[in-house]
């Protein structure tokens, strides 16, 4: 025999996480092109990094090169939040690659949007620190950088 599973508990991977706030860290970044070809986003894998639903992963796409200009818009709104929530300075708020922005810790908001054609899904809806739950919007009402410790040796050459 090569092995047995009969004894094995069986876990749905597809189970829809609770809405709320998880600490994640940007664990994958690609640069992608959109379907039509006319554009290009920013797929963000964020791994939940404590609690219930450890190791858990939600996807968030960051529209930054579109036809459509609010879709562009909406996307650096929601990246300027993330790089807030993650800590870092203005003067690292560029992103130079995919790369650069792997390792990006934070706490994000996760809903549950319904989908009739997929079924319901998990999405990010908002971003924070992990260090205060007002310190996103503190910063983004007064332009002020929102107060997290140094980032780690994995942001040089940012």
């Amino acid at each position: 025999m090569l092995f047995d599973v009969r004894d094995t508990e069986v876990s749905n991977d597809f189970e829809l996480m609770p809405a709320g706030d998880y600490l994640v860290v940007s664990d994958t970044v690609e640069v992608k092109e959109t379907k039509g070809g006319d554009g290009r986003y920013l797929k963000v894998m964020y791994k939940v990094l404590e609690g219930d639903w450890k190791n858990r992963v939600v996807f968030h796409q960051f529209n930054f090169e579109n036809k459509n200009p609010k879709a562009v818009e909406i996307a650096k709104g929601e990246l300027k939040k993330w790089f807030i929530a993650a800590g870092l300075p203005p003067e690292a708020q560029v992103i130079k690659s995919a790369d650069s922005v792997c390792g990006l810790k934070c706490v994000i908001k996760v809903g549950v949007k319904t989908d009739s054609q997929y079924g319901d899904k998990n999405v990010v809806k908002g971003w924070k620190s992990e260090h205060s739950a007002d310190d996103i919007d503190v910063a983004l009402s007064t332009g002020a950088q929102a107060q997290a410790p140094k980032k780690s040796s994995s942001l040089k050459g940012f």
